[in-house]
């Protein structure tokens, strides 16, 4: 069974949910430079909290079909985004696999957080997701 959340020793792994529009955007327009590297180019329609309220609706179907599982990072006393992890494209039977994304805030580098974040993230994949194929 996938839980709406899970906790690492420094952080909270959160279930990608529509009622956090608004944080997530927060994170994004405050990330919106450091992230232009290794992103597409975005719209300005992407940085709305209606844009991100639809994006985070599509997660959700996508996690109800087991397609997508997309997590926002906070510190575990906090509802502050920091990051993400996503597990996407999942398949299962006889070849199991998903490809593996995240971002980070630009003032959380070089902490550990993401090795932290994304070791969890494998560990439900292994654990929680694969189990929940069978």
């Amino acid at each position: 069974m996938i839980k709406s959340i899970y906790y690492t020793d420094r952080l909270a792994l959160r279930l990608s949910n529509a009622g956090m529009s608004r944080r997530v955007l927060a994170y994004l327009i405050r990330n919106k430079e450091f992230l232009r590297s290794t992103e597409p180019v975005r719209e300005d329609e992407f940085y709305t909290e209606k844009y991100q309220h639809d994006k985070l609706e599509c997660d959700e179907k996508d996690f109800s079909c087991l397609h997508c599982v997309r997590f926002w990072v906070t510190y575990k006393n906090s509802s502050r985004i920091i990051g993400m992890v996503g597990l996407n494209e999942i398949v299962f039977g006889a070849f199991h696999s998903c490809f593996l994304s995240y971002r980070l805030d630009k003032g959380e580098t070089g902490k550990g957080l993401m090795t932290e974040a994304v070791s969890k993230a494998v560990e439900i994949a292994f654990q929680d997701i694969g189990s929940a194929s069978d």
